[in-house]
């Protein structure tokens, strides 16, 4: 049967299609990463040449594990790098999760506050988010206007009063904050990155879901952290 068939006793069969699509992207991030979020990277073409393209997260079997981790793990660390699509899968994991999950409370950090915020409209992390949710269909976007402030970085949904804060990095940017989500982006970057993880793994052992990602730099911490995950696992 072709679900496309618009005739088929009267029933629009490809609106039910993706009405049931929806459904389901609302239970599985992976249905919704892959089928719903549109991003802007970087895609090599046939002329070997790369060029910016907006199109879904492609279903590769790396991002599909990494997803699995994303949903099942408390505590995970992805090094990465450039055209990898490991920061665009993270936030449109975000994103999930705060449109289909009530009271949650997503932390995006980064260097600087503009970099987690919205100063840049293609890089920032907040402003990533947006580009996102924009280009969902109405059917998995809240029916309330979101609440956007620049300063601080605040996206607020305001149906599920689930909320996504950009922070600067630090210790003192994240202590004692009730968290559902804390992602720690370019970590190796960061100056402070062990005190940072000292301050918020209270956080995390009470519940809240540690992601921690960056371009490799050396034999640092944030290799440490890779290195002690992978032997716990």
């Amino acid at each position: 049967m072709d679900i496309k068939n618009k005739n088929l006793e009267g029933i629009d069969t490809e609106a039910l299609a993706q009405v049931l699509k929806e459904q389901l992207a609302r239970k599985d991030p992976w249905i919704f990463i892959t089928e719903f979020c549109k991003t802007n990277y970087s895609k090599q073409g046939e002329d070997g040449l790369f060029g910016t393209v907006s199109e879904t997260i492609p279903p590769f079997d790396y991002l599909k594990k990494v997803v699995y981790h994303l949903h099942h793990s408390r505590k995970v660390a992805i090094p990465k790098s450039r055209r990898m699509l490991i920061t665009w899968v993270v936030l449109c994991y975000c994103l999930w999760y705060v449109l289909f999950h009530e009271d949650a409370s997503v932390y995006l950090q980064k260097l600087k506050e503009d970099d987690a915020g919205f100063a840049d409209p293609n890089e920032s992390l907040c402003s990533r988010v947006m580009k996102v949710y924009n280009k969902l269909p109405p059917g998995l976007k809240q029916k309330q206007e979101l609440g956007i402030t620049k300063k601080p970085p605040v996206i607020n949904f305001k149906d599920t009063r689930s909320i996504i804060f950009g922070v600067a990095e630090g210790p003192d940017q994240l202590r004692g904050k009730d968290a559902s989500i804390i992602v720690i982006d370019e970590m190796a970057m960061l100056d402070k990155n062990k005190e940072t993880i000292t301050t918020i793994m209270p956080i995390v052992n009470t519940g809240a879901k540690l992601i921690c990602i960056s371009t490799p730099n050396g034999q640092e911490y944030f290799y440490k952290i890779c290195k002690g995950l992978e032997e716990e696992q």
